[in-house]
């Protein structure tokens, strides 16, 4: 099965495969430059907590190893800050 974009099977790999970016100030993943696609694929791969800052809009990106730092606003925090 192929995932697209981005690699992985991490929960947030899949958190960031199913947000509707196209609503976004980024729009859809297609669309985003490649040192966003990477930078978010090789936080996501990484076991280490990190996040991802982007844009004008401050747009947050976070990989599994970070969420439990978010506490309770994780649930609103992808795509936001």
């Amino acid at each position: 099965m192929k995932m697209g974009f981005p690699h992985g099977d991490s929960v947030m790999a899949q958190a960031v495969r199913d947000h509707d970016w196209a609503v976004s100030p980024l729009g859809p993943t297609t669309q985003w430059p490649s040192p966003l696609r990477h930078a978010v694929d090789l936080m996501l791969g990484s076991p280490e907590s990190m996040y991802v800052v982007w844009g004008d809009a401050l747009t947050l990106f976070y990989n599994d190893a970070y969420a439990p730092i978010l506490g309770p606003r994780q649930a609103q925090a992808l795509g936001n800050l």
